[in-house]
């Protein structure tokens, strides 16, 4: 039901994982995937024609691979996702509102977790995506730097948001937002 591969994973050695049915968690963290990006795209257009039905979490954490090709292509691959981490993924930038938009078709994705990505997308972006197409999206791990706006309008629609290691609950962030600006801590 649940598989850990590190560090590395071949292309043949992905598609033999795609034959498990049942397989309901893949931790892919800091996993080596020796393919270009057009590679990577097309195997996972390869293996989308086989979803994995099952798999409910996906860990991607620490992957320079994890680009916005890449994300059109997990909700065709994962489409019952309820968890996936994308903790530290991504190069400088490589990670854009396009890509974030594409998760908004994983309708089941109940966590997401991007702390620490390299992301290149403005608070409207992010809202966009999470209020308007992730409404069963209950945990959010995010490092960006959110304006009180934002961060009230995600506070009404998410349970929990993990700001850079500070976890706050609607209520919290309620109370946060109280305090004058001048006046806050850092999160």
């Amino acid at each position: 039901d649940h598989i850990t591969l590190e560090p590395s994973i071949t292309r043949h050695g992905f598609v033999a994982l795609s034959r498990l049915k049942h397989l309901q968690s893949l931790n892919l963290a800091h996993c080596v995937l020796n393919l270009g990006e057009v590679e990577i795209a097309l195997l996972f257009s390869e293996l989308a024609s086989n979803p994995f039905s099952k798999l409910q979490n996906l860990d991607l954490s620490g992957n320079a691979w994890v680009t916005d090709t890449l994300l059109a292509r997990i909700p065709s691959t994962f489409p019952n996702l309820n968890f996936l981490n994308l903790t530290d993924c991504g190069e400088t930038h490589n990670i854009t509102k396009l890509g974030i938009a594409y998760l908004g078709c994983l309708k089941h994705l109940q966590g997401l977790n991007f702390d620490g990505c390299h992301l290149n997308i403005t608070n409207e972006d992010l809202l966009q995506t999470i209020v308007v197409h992730l409404p069963n999206l209950q945990i959010l791990h995010t490092n960006l730097d959110l304006d009180d706006e934002t961060l009230q309008c995600l506070a009404q629609n998410v349970q929990r948001i993990n700001l850079g290691g500070v976890s706050l609950t609607k209520h919290e962030v309620e109370n946060y937002l109280k305090i004058p600006a001048s006046e806050r801590e850092e999160i």
